[in-house]
């Protein structure tokens, strides 16, 4: 204690009278070996150190004042300011280092994690990032952040990981949360589709359209549950039930007409065929367009 003590005072008496920030160096130093809980000569010794400009050197000075300090909000601070350091001289090891210490005090820090994650995308080491967001969404209490967090998750299964399954377990609890998100609605529909899951894709595609505010997607969703029901659940009239709705917003939508004429055709209601290309032609003034319908209706 007395050597803590007296190297405390000379480093004082170095620095503030003398000006000789060397031999007040080597005395904090050595009153940190004497007692290395000694948070005064740890504070000095940082100080100077960043006033000095010596980030190399300041690191492993903020890690040793973090071990020493028993102030928890205290230690994070020290780490984080250590693991920003680090990462801005590309020692990306050490960086990681001081957030998982900083995740040994808190398990739950967001700041921390989130640092860490960015780390671990950057190395690609998507087991980690998938454990580090996992946690991150479980501490997260804003839904919209953790709606983003989600996501993330999600699209990282879908993508690095190449894992359907757990992308379209994900991308469903991210629908449970936020049930009229569209771009989730997007990502489910191609997995579904890859998968085969005709239900589960038809249900979607129903509430697809109830969140429909414009005609425009009303009839997308609509073209698309017809072509699921003719080819997945070969229901034609129930595919010729949705096409019709589809020609009660918008009597001339081109491709709508084209599958009802096509699943008449199978159905060999040519009668109803013939209707369908009379009131197109009809109504039809561009010849390029014209010569084609009055062939088939030939």
């Amino acid at each position: 204690m007395m050597a803590r003590d007296l190297n405390l005072r000379a480093a004082g008496w170095y620095r503030d009278k003398m000006g000789d920030l060397a031999a007040a160096e080597a005395c904090l130093r050595a009153s940190i070996r004497a007692d290395a809980e000694t948070l005064e000569a740890h504070e000095q010794l940082v100080e100077m150190l960043r006033m000095g400009g010596r980030n190399a050197d300041l690191v492993p000075a903020l890690r040793a004042w973090a071990d020493a300090d028993m102030d928890e909000v205290a230690k994070k601070d020290r780490l984080r300011e250590a693991s920003a350091l680090a990462a801005s001289a590309g020692d990306v090891d050490t960086a990681s280092a001081c957030l998982q210490k900083i995740l040994d005090i808190d398990a739950t820090d967001a700041e921390a994690l989130d640092g860490l994650i960015d780390i671990r995308t950057t190395q690609e080491q998507w087991p980690d990032v998938v454990e580090l967001l996992a946690k991150r969404i479980e501490g997260e209490s804003d839904p919209t952040v953790r709606m983003g967090l989600r996501r993330r998750l999600a699209e990282l299964f879908a993508g690095p990981l190449e894992d359907a399954r757990r992308a379209t377990s994900a991308y469903e609890e991210l629908l449970d949360e936020e049930p009229s998100d569209l771009a989730t609605i997007d990502a489910l529909e191609k997995l579904y589709q890859a998968d085969e899951r005709w239900s589960a894709l038809k249900q979607l595609l129903e509430r697809r359209l109830d969140l429909a505010d414009t005609t425009e997607d009303q009839i997308s969703a609509r073209v698309r549950m017809a072509r699921l029901d003719e080819q997945a659940f070969g229901r034609r009239g129930d595919a010729l039930e949705q096409l019709q709705g589809i020609l009660e917003i918008d009597p001339a939508h081109g491709e709508a007409l084209d599958e009802m004429e096509r699943l008449l055709g199978l159905e060999e209601r040519w009668q109803d065929v013939a209707e369908i290309l009379e009131r197109r032609a009809g109504s039809e003034s561009n010849n390029e367009r014209l010569v084609p319908l009055l062939t088939r209706l030939a």
